[in-house]
């Protein structure tokens, strides 16, 4: 069965955010999936990483980011050397923000991974050797900050890390200029989704906001992201939903009301079909 981990496990509450210097050499990390985005630099070794079924190679200066709930794995590893970070995004609001705003910086943290690994311009997430050393630095600098835990080391990694990411995305370019263009189109209304998420929100709205018909906008962003605006939208009050579950003693209720779903059944009925488990599991997990 597949696993499916929890950033509790790894992080306190407070400040979800874990980084390891990992060494594998066995010939496979089994599937599995997670309530929090993962980010791996390479630097060493060789495997081949599948993700929601889609393969790719890694080497050293392969970046890869995994969002919530997607599942992946690890195949035919050897000696594979990486930096792994675990957080949750909800914890780093101002991030996206920053990040969108530099070239590359929408399609490593913002455009949905799966568009990446479907439409093969993964490889494009790759750093420069000439670049490695820098990177690394700042990666031993996180990981530094984080086993020390001396005052003050959240606001360093928090720095640290917005840091890492601005010149990851450098390195991070779609292959065809022509989806950058259309993301462009609808990155408001992907904003607005991402922002008012518990309100009722029409197709409508979102086509206006990006001065596209309806069916022009709806063809574009499955083009994107591949699934249409509203599957997008239930994906995001599913993360707010886990958060809820994991960070809070809320009802089921006032969670689903809080997240943008009809009642606590609708809830139920879409997280399960998202993470395969029901809402008390995840909670009950979460607390163990």
């Amino acid at each position: 069965m597949d696993m499916i981990y929890q950033i509790s496990k790894f992080a306190v509450k407070e400040f979800p955010f874990h980084i390891a210097r990992c060494f594998w050499d066995e010939d496979r990390y089994e599937s599995h999936s997670h309530d929090f985005s993962e980010l791996s630099v390479i630097i060493g070794g060789t495997a081949s990483h599948f993700v929601e079924g889609q393969p790719q190679e890694l080497e050293r200066g392969d970046i890869f980011l995994i969002p919530p709930h997607f599942y992946h794995e690890q195949l035919r590893v050897k000696k594979l050397d990486y930096y792994n970070i675990m957080f949750d995004l909800n914890a780093f609001p101002l991030y996206i923000k920053e990040i969108s705003a530099v070239p590359g910086g929408k399609e490593l943290l913002l455009l949905d991974p799966k568009n990446r690994y479907f439409k093969n311009f993964y490889s494009y997430c790759h750093i420069p050797e000439q670049e490695m050393k820098k990177v690394e630095s700042m990666l031993f600098e996180l990981l530094y900050e984080y086993e020390r835990k001396t005052s003050g080391y959240q606001v360093r990694i928090r720095s640290y890390f917005l840091s890492l990411l601005l010149m990851l995305a450098r390195y991070t370019q779609p292959r065809d200029s022509s989806d950058l263009a259309y993301l462009e189109k609808i990155s408001q209304s992907v904003s607005y989704l991402e922002e008012h998420f518990s309100d009722k929100i029409t197709l409508d709205e979102l086509a206006a906001m990006s001065f596209l018909s309806k069916r022009q906008y709806s063809r574009v962003f499955k083009l994107l992201y591949l699934m249409t605006p509203m599957q997008f939208l239930r994906s995001v009050r599913i993360r707010h939903a886990s958060s809820l579950l994991r960070d809070t003693d809320l009802t089921l209720s006032e969670i689903a009301s809080n997240s943008g779903f009809t009642d606590s059944s609708h809830l139920t009925r879409c997280f399960l079909e998202a993470t395969g488990l029901t809402p008390g599991v995840y909670r009950h997990r979460s607390l163990t």
